[in-house]
């Protein structure tokens, strides 16, 4: 089996702007499927699951996104959404249908949070898969994630999307997003 580094990964982002094909190319880095999505779990990729004998994984892939269950416990860890710390979180079990451990950790660049990685230990134990390389992975996915974000808006613009997104999940005042006038108005527009 051909040995992939992350340096191939930076590669092969220098090359392309195919999130698709960087995911594909990280599971071979990681040795296990992969899987990324944005912060509203809304499946953005996955590496090729052909060789996947997990359930909960196949179905989530089929269905584009995570049952309400999974992200229901995902919103309980404790992750970093900064960027300022690597943290993941390793799920054993999560249901009947899932044998195999999850490895979850945010994507963030410039102190926002882009969305999450899901690592299945399919083929390889967590344990033998440095941290370094988790980090530096997840360092690629998010800045190809962040420039393919902004790609999708015409003229660089915010959509109201991100606008709505950036508020509900960083606070940021209606204000500054969208030039409500008024304190009393934008107390009842965040609060309602």
């Amino acid at each position: 089996m051909e040995e992939h580094s992350v340096q191939d990964l930076v590669g092969l982002f220098l090359q392309t702007n195919d999130l698709g094909r960087l995911i594909e190319k990280a599971a071979h880095v990681l040795k296990n499927p992969l899987l990324v999505c944005d912060t509203s779990y809304h499946f953005l990729g996955w590496s090729d699951v052909s060789g996947v004998s997990d359930k909960s994984w196949l179905a989530g892939v089929k269905r584009g996104g995570w049952s309400y269950e999974l992200v229901s416990l995902i919103n309980s860890l404790d992750l970093d959404y900064t960027g300022k710390e690597h943290k993941t979180q390793i799920l054993d079990s999560i249901n009947q249908e899932s044998s195999s451990r999850r490895m979850i950790g945010t994507l963030c660049m410039d102190g926002a949070h882009l969305g999450y990685y899901f690592i299945l230990e399919e083929n390889t134990p967590f344990d033998e898969i440095e941290e370094q390389t988790c980090r530096q992975v997840a360092s690629v996915l998010a800045k190809s994630v962040s420039g393919a974000r902004a790609q999708r808006l015409p003229g660089g613009g915010r959509s109201s999307e991100g606008i709505m997104l950036d508020l509900l999940q960083n606070g940021v005042g209606l204000t500054a997003g969208i030039g409500v006038a008024g304190q009393d108005q934008q107390r009842q527009v965040v609060s309602g």
